[in-house]
């Protein structure tokens, strides 16, 4: 039963987690901006993913041998570092998009009947991968208590509750980058946003790491308070 419950809360914070725009937005934004394949935008995704459990489960091992509060301290520091990292490369896109005249070093597509879509001539490019590394260093604190409640029962439990944890938050980044851009795909974005999307896709960035970082920092408890909290929760 123990190791239902621990599984159960691996899966829902995972999910929960990763439904936060920070998550998947800014990597459906490019993908979009910058016409990436399927198969391109799955890398994407599934490098800053692999990246986000890793660093979840890194810091979350840390916590059961090293201490709560020196993991949570380095997780801190990680989640501010990653939003100033989104941010910056938000308003950096936004300004080269500008500077470009809205698109960034692209070449006509193709197509004749839709001039103004782009595609990138190096493939995914610098900004994918940046993207990939932003995403992938964010932790996910809210797993930590998990990881460390299931370690105090058994290294077994702890082991199952960090592979559901990898499993679902990497099927809901999936499912919510595909569904962030079936709207181009299927060709119901309007034209004009299709001709700024990089300009757009720059803006929303930036925004999206302005306000997760006001919430964050908004909703914060003290480090060693929430962890000890959280542990005795599911202990």
């Amino acid at each position: 039963m123990d190791l239902f419950i621990f599984i159960f809360a691996s899966i829902s914070i995972a999910v929960l987690h990763t439904l936060v725009p920070d998550h998947y937005l800014p990597i459906a934004l490019l993908a979009q901006a910058q016409n990436w394949s399927l198969r391109k935008t799955a890398l994407i995704t599934g490098l800053a993913g692999m990246g986000h459990v890793a660093t979840s489960i890194v810091i979350g091992i840390l916590a059961m041998g090293i201490s709560m509060q020196f993991s949570e301290n380095l997780a801190s520091k990680a989640e501010l570092l990653t939003k100033g990292m989104l941010i910056s490369f938000g308003l950096l896109y936004t300004l080269y998009a500008v500077k470009s005249g809205g698109h960034l070093h692209y070449h006509h597509s193709h197509g004749a009947s839709d001039v103004h879509e782009h595609k990138k001539k190096n493939g995914i490019g610098v900004t994918g991968y940046t993207m990939a590394l932003i995403v992938g260093l964010m932790p996910c604190v809210p797993a930590i208590p998990i990881f460390i409640s299931a370690s105090l029962k058994s290294t077994y439990y702890a082991a199952l509750s960090m592979v559901a944890f990898a499993i679902f938050t990497l099927l809901t980044m999936y499912i919510m980058v595909l569904v962030s851009i079936a709207p181009k795909k299927y060709g119901l974005m309007p034209p004009i946003i299709r001709r700024n999307m990089d300009i757009i896709s720059g803006i929303i960035i930036f925004l999206t790491g302005i306000i997760i970082t006001i919430f964050d920092l908004r909703n914060k408890k003290s480090p060693k308070r929430f962890l000890v909290d959280k542990t005795e929760a599911y202990v």
